[in-house]
């Protein structure tokens, strides 16, 4: 990205035309040109399959698809309309660009904030406390095959200057819930060991990992 800034700014080539460009124009061409070049490289730069920590997260979600939202705190009125948030993320390995995968985080959150506020009857955006437990809900319903290699894709091409803000927020909020997902046991869910081991084993044999 910052390549590509300065190419626009200061290219001899391109110094009548962009002369005047404001920092936000430059930021929005910036991107457009980063997408385009993004879809056209993409089968040489992301890896054609995925690592072990793809495979490990990927049948973790499978082990945990009987989990309940109550069991993480979560109404169930909010879980029936997040239909589209669950689809957002499943589509986030199809994405080719950095800014499309970072797009399929974004819409996930804004259709559970918008569920929130609508189902709550409130004006004002959802809080964190009520977010995170909804999303890493739907990060296990979603099961993303392909988890660690988009965090790091995006992270590699977007770089550190660019990672702040909102696109940073998006990150972390993904790599917050990967970590959660996978320290999840009995405790979290608050049941006994027991119970979440027999659910574990059962959900390995549908799935075939065992």
């Amino acid at each position: 990205m910052d390549i590509v800034k300065y190419y626009i700014r200061y290219s001899k080539k391109n110094k009548d035309l962009f002369e005047n460009i404001t920092e936000r124009e430059l930021e929005e061409i910036s991107q457009k040109i980063e997408d385009h070049i993004l879809r056209k490289i993409y089968k040489f730069v992301y890896m054609e399959t995925p690592i072990q920590s793809d495979k490990e997260f990927y049948e973790k979600t499978l082990c945990l698809d009987w989990i309940d939202p109550e069991q993480l705190e979560i109404k169930k009125a909010y879980v029936n309309q997040l239909g589209f948030a669950e689809l957002c993320i499943k589509k986030m390995t199809e994405a080719k660009s950095v800014f499309d995968k970072l797009d399929c985080i974004k819409d996930a959150h804004t259709n559970m904030n918008n569920t929130i506020k609508f189902s709550s009857g409130k004006n004002d955006d959802a809080g964190q406390d009520e977010l995170t437990p909804i999303f890493q809900y739907l990060v296990i319903k979603a099961q993303p095959k392909r988890i660690y290699s988009d965090i790091n894709y995006i992270k590699t091409f977007l770089g550190d200057t660019s990672l702040r803000g909102q696109e940073g927020f998006l990150v972390t909020q993904m790599e917050s819930a990967t970590s959660f997902i996978m320290l999840i046991d009995y405790q979290q869910l608050k049941m006994s060991q027991e119970e979440y081991n027999e659910k574990i084993n059962d959900a390995k044999k549908r799935h075939g990992l065992i």
